[in-house]
């Protein structure tokens, strides 16, 4: 218990002593790692994001272990960690691109000493369940990329516009996200630092070591998820609500919500959201472009922004 109670310690320290940093820009030129820390991919849908890649001048390098399978992982635990340090650790490597999501992230996690990530900044893009390394990520004072992986880029031949406001990022360009006005939205402004991803993951994380959303001060939350049944989306909502979280945060942001089915109680997961969110008088933003859909817009996790909700539509502004 007295061990636990220490690295709760320290992990509440590092976060809220340290400033984020925010990785270097990429140039031409630049070395870019592909990895894959939770499911296996197919090969052919690397080949395609390499292709992508270096159609930005990048040199992209697949991992080790990368294209490995081990059941439905990219191979065993210390195949995905070795890449992982492999890409983090390496001079020459400037920024990391995940292969997929999937599962299987926190158990690399659960193997890197404290305060990992902060020795070796760089960029790092994934979403879903790679929100577990994000989450790590800003606990120990670096930002990353909340966004599309090999698989997207395979697909859309990096020529969306998702894509390519992921290319622009990478390069040094801090987006502006917008969306048009959705019925329930709260109106308002907030600024503070912008944390969330999977909800499944933010979750099940939520109070954990690992977690920076529980001891931030000033957070817009964002959140998605697939494949989750409105009963269960509701008990996580509750969930954050009775640990705290929801009275704390300064703006939530919901993503998209898919595969899932309406059930007697509420016709969609949206109306169920609005229920559970309206005692809350801060600005909410519905169907924001993010989550498991094409039109996924990259998001800076760790970086302070600001939310701004009017009738006349939502944006989302990062601050350099």
């Amino acid at each position: 218990m007295k061990r636990l109670i220490f690295l709760s310690f320290i992990s509440v320290a590092l976060f809220s002593n340290a400033k984020l940093v925010t990785p270097k820009p990429l140039h031409v030129g630049d070395t870019v790692a592909i990895i894959s820390p939770a499911s296996c991919i197919k090969p052919e849908k690397v080949d395609s994001a390499v292709k992508v890649l270096r159609s930005w001048g990048l040199v992209p390098v697949v991992g080790k272990y990368a294209l490995t399978a081990n059941g439905s992982y990219a191979g065993t635990v210390s195949q995905r960690l070795t890449d992982l340090r492999w890409a983090f650790e390496n001079p020459n490597i400037k920024a990391i691109i995940c292969t997929r999501g999937g599962y299987g992230s926190y158990e690399v996690l659960d193997l890197l000493p404290k305060g990992y990530f902060r020795r070796y900044p760089k960029w790092f893009v994934g979403y879903s369940d790679i929100t577990a390394i994000h989450m790590t990520m800003a606990n120990d004072g670096v930002m990353s990329i909340h966004g599309h992986m090999c698989g997207h880029l395979a697909e859309s031949g990096g020529t969306d516009y998702p894509s390519e406001s992921l290319r622009k990022l990478l390069f040094g360009e801090m987006p502006v996200h917008g969306c048009s006005y959705v019925k329930g939205n709260h109106l308002g402004e907030a600024s503070g630092m912008l944390l969330g991803g999977n909800f499944a993951l933010v979750n099940d994380l939520n109070r954990t070591l690992i977690d920076p959303i529980s001891k931030g001060k000033n957070v817009i939350l964002y959140l998605e998820d697939v494949g989750e049944t409105i009963p269960r989306v509701k008990r996580m909502m509750y969930h954050l609500k009775m640990s705290g979280l929801l009275d704390r945060v300064k703006g939530l942001i919901f993503g998209e919500f898919t595969d899932y089915k309406p059930n007697s109680d509420y016709s969609s997961m949206e109306e169920m959201l609005i229920e559970v969110v309206k005692e809350y008088d801060i600005p909410v933003a519905f169907h924001f472009p993010l989550g498991h859909v094409d039109d996924n817009l990259p998001l800076v996790n760790g970086a302070n922004a600001t939310l701004t909700v009017r009738e006349s539509g939502t944006t989302l502004k990062f601050k350099k």
